[in-house]
């Protein structure tokens, strides 16, 4: 599936993609109404209840808060194969992940202001045309290109470049600016929790924090896969994810 507001899944019964009201969603929205609904039309046109299932990035941020928010879900999972899961934050090593997450607050202030939380990273046909003029096999600048792509895990020997204008044509697909500032929020607490409305919590939540999502509450078959250097979804990320998986399994 495409995640909502990603160049493939861009529709909708009657808000336009142009408005805030659009873009008012996070990986929780995604995870609870989307691949829920997905999955429950998999079994309406199949008949099969039980399914195997893989997600990458996002949508294993997304698959996560599903099964801990709605664990009716776990028991339609054969096996999930969660590829580069992006939960915990704490030992990413992305630059810019540090200095944002000290005024996320203030950036999320500031969207919401100036109306620009909205969609980031959407797709413009002028990256192709750019990517095409810039970053083609034979170009000078290739190295530069190959590093760009490598920004979050640089690994050189596992890209290949005649493929880059290809992969441009499809890339950034885009998502929200609150999916962005959720993620940022989560760096910062050092905590998988739902987002954080600040004063609206005790409204939205019925306490001053927003509750963590219980991954140790999971019970069906997960696969995490990761790259040693990535510098998002990277070794020590993704086994303190396993480590709270296998928490229930350790207590039982």
């Amino acid at each position: 599936m495409a995640n909502r507001g990603s160049t493939y899944s861009m529709g909708h019964e009657y808000l336009s993609s142009d408005s805030v009201e659009y873009w008012d969603f996070s990986f929780h929205e995604i995870g609870i109404y989307d691949i829920s609904a997905n999955m429950d039309m998999i079994t309406k046109l199949t008949g099969h209840v039980k399914m195997h299932i893989i997600t990458h990035s996002q949508g294993s941020t997304s698959l996560l808060a599903l099964l801990c928010v709605l664990p009716e879900y776990q028991d339609k999972i054969i096996s999930g194969n969660l590829l580069a899961p992006i939960v915990f934050l704490e030992h990413a090593t992305l630059i810019l992940i540090p200095l944002l997450k000290q005024f996320v607050s203030e950036i999320w202030f500031l969207g919401k202001a100036l109306q620009l939380n909205r969609g980031v990273f959407t797709y413009n046909p002028l990256y192709t045309e750019i990517g095409v003029l810039l970053c083609h096999e034979t170009s000078p600048i290739i190295e530069l290109c190959i590093n760009a792509f490598g920004i979050c895990g640089n690994n050189p020997t596992q890209l290949n470049a005649s493929m880059i204008t290809r992969i441009l044509s499809n890339s950034p697909a885009g998502g929200s600016f609150k999916s962005l500032i959720h993620y940022l929020q989560l760096a910062k607490a050092n905590c998988f929790q739902h987002f954080d409305y600040g004063l609206r919590n005790l409204h939205i939540y019925g306490q001053f924090h927003p509750p963590a999502y219980n991954l140790s509450s999971i019970k069906t078959h997960l696969l995490i896969w990761f790259g040693r250097n990535d510098c998002l979804a990277g070794a020590k990320v993704s086994l303190f994810i396993l480590n709270l998986l296998l928490l229930f399994d350790f207590l039982l």
